[in-house]
């Protein structure tokens, strides 16, 4: 009888998983001191929640215990389930895509995936939450079952993350599915204001005492107990009181769930691997070869006349060539379509819930529209930061294209300004009509000569500190991961935020004087000088970025590429 697993190769595994995680981590600074921050933060209130727990299982009256562990291993197993959508997967795991092609068996490489997460530093995060398991229910008869209802819950965990990433990776392969989900995603998260809301009318419509008798006839438990980890919890509780049959039976059903997972889990990453498509996509081999578009290059040339001419003879035609590229890929990148999106959503999702927790007599007061300023700071700076990290690995085509340099930073800042910027001034515009003051109408305008200087500043520092952003990446990925050196983390977290404030000032002088001596015809005499100052500042940046970018180069494509070696 051949032996389940070959021990050889399973430690070639795991030395394979070992060997990269050190690499990464060696190769990344920024994630590294990510972790250490992650881990002296977070690890003296898990093994605070694992006390508490633990003398929970010990202390409270039945049932508790038992609906405190049912409570404990689902809240594990949700919060492995939810984070790739959210943050970034808890466990990478190894990239078996690449080793289907050696003679290594099913049973071999998802062992080794459960086995190899334990390089992942958040893996010992539930650690003091088992350990606190096993002090309240271990010391009886019952211990076996609790051993195993843990092996169970920690396979579920695993696999449930992966199964995850798997079907992220499927969604970010297959442009259709990509869109929805990153947009239907991207609404989501821009509405928690509306769930805070709803769950407070929820909350408010709650009868105002509880008694005895409904807290002790709550048994969340009884529903709990479908899920995978909550079958466990209540494997463990009726092994406790001597139940071994029931006991046996959720341990089956727990364990059912697993193979499941497990099965869907490799039927999908199989289809992915091959090309057969995401779920319901056609094989390959079945789908109509792409008809390739005629092209006339009078036609061509005509359009590429006319556009110049209709957005303005002042602009070179390589610029407007520029500009209008940049918007092509910013609309047919669907990660960059969603930062779109989100900035237009964003503003009119919080007035509405603003206006709306606070009734429809509420009229806002006219020095509201103060805030425009800052609030431009903040959306030129997400914007337009990391101008060259954010081509990918078209950057090097780009450099390819006889064009001056500096034209290429001036596109990039156009395209922001066309997008943002006039989001920004609608924002401007609607706030300006709620408050019926000068100062919405001021600090938009104001708020638009600090973007240009901004944009300068943000030009020079793509320059000095890229990150390379790989957004075809079939994994979830948090802003850590990228790649990038500690170096630049910091730079962009910390020190370009603070250059663009600084640079930002003289444009925000006359409106900041108009405000604090309540003259408006200052902020409207210095409008002229604001602006003409932005438009220093961002032409200023572009050339002063194209001489930086002239020697760096090469040094800037390679820290691109390393998006391409991480995923080739």
């Amino acid at each position: 009888m051949a032996q389940l697993v070959d021990v050889t190769r399973l430690r070639a595994l795991l030395g394979l998983r070992a060997r990269l995680t050190w690499r990464q981590y060696a190769r990344e600074p920024g994630r590294l001191l990510t972790g250490i921050i992650v881990i002296l933060s977070l690890t003296p209130v898990v093994i605070g929640i694992g006390i508490a727990t633990a003398a929970g299982y010990l202390a409270l009256p039945d049932p508790w215990p038992a609906q405190l562990l049912g409570g404990v291993l689902v809240f594990l197993w949700f919060i492995w389930l939810t984070f790739p959508f959210f943050i970034a997967s808890l466990n990478e795991g190894l990239d078996l895509s690449r080793l289907m092609v050696y003679p290594l068996r099913r049973r071999e490489l998802i062992l080794g995936t459960l086995l190899g997460s334990l390089f992942d530093y958040p893996t010992y995060f539930m650690v003091p939450l088992f350990v606190a398991v096993l002090v309240g229910w271990g010391a009886s008869l019952a211990l076996p079952v609790v051993i195993i209802a843990l092996l169970l819950c920690y396979g579920h965990m695993m696999l449930i993350s992966q199964l995850v990433v798997a079907v992220l990776g499927g969604i970010l392969q297959s442009r259709r599915f990509r869109d929805v989900a990153i947009i239907v995603g991207s609404l989501l998260g821009s509405s928690c204001y509306f769930l805070q809301l709803g769950f407070q009318r929820l909350v408010s419509r709650l009868p105002g005492e509880i008694s005895e008798e409904q807290v002790l006839a709550f048994r969340p438990l009884l529903v709990l107990q479908w899920s995978p980890t909550g079958a466990a919890a209540r494997a463990i509780e009726q092994a406790s009181s001597g139940q071994w049959g029931p006991a046996v039976a959720w341990l089956l059903y727990s364990a059912a769930w697993l193979a499941l997972v497990a099965v869907v889990w490799w039927a999908l990453l199989i289809r992915l691997t091959t090309g057969e498509g995401f779920l319901i996509a056609p094989p390959a081999g079945k789908r109509a070869a792409p008809v390739a578009p005629e092209r006339h290059p009078a036609r061509e040339r005509a359009e590429f006349g006319g556009r110049t001419r209709s957005l303005g003879r002042l602009l070179p035609a390589d610029l407007v060539e520029l500009t209008a590229k940049e918007l092509k890929i910013l609309w047919r990148t669907p990660q960059l379509r969603v930062g779109l999106l989100q900035g237009i959503f964003f503003p009119f999702i919080m007035f509405g819930a603003f206006l709306f927790s606070t009734g429809s007599a509420f009229t806002l007061p006219p020095m509201a529209g103060a805030v425009l300023p800052v609030y431009s700071l903040f959306i030129f700076w997400v914007s337009g930061q990391n101008m060259l990290g954010r081509e990918g690995a078209g950057l090097s085509t780009l450099f390819l294209t006889p064009v001056r340099r500096e034209r290429i930073f001036w596109a990039k800042g156009l395209t922001v300004l066309l997008t943002s910027g006039l989001l920004f001034l609608l924002v401007g515009l609607v706030l300006a009509l709620l408050t019926r003051g000068w100062q919405s109408l001021a600090g938009a305008a104001t708020g638009l000569a600090m973007g240009l200087a901004s944009l300068g500043v943000a030009a020079v520092g793509s320059v000095l500190f890229p990150i390379p952003i790989n957004l075809e990446n079939r994994r979830a990925q948090s802003s850590f991961s990228s790649g990038g050196s500690c170096q630049s983390g910091l730079a962009n977290l910390f020190l370009i935020p603070a250059a663009i404030g600084l640079a930002s000032v003289p444009a925000a002088l006359p409106f900041g004087l108009a405000v604090w001596l309540d003259q408006p015809w200052l902020a409207f005499l210095g409008l002229p000088i604001s602006l003409a100052y932005g438009l220093a500042v961002f032409w200023l940046g572009g050339r002063l970025a194209a001489r930086l970018l002239l020697p760096r180069e090469a040094d800037v494509l390679q820290v691109i590429r390393k998006v391409e070696s991480r995923t080739h």
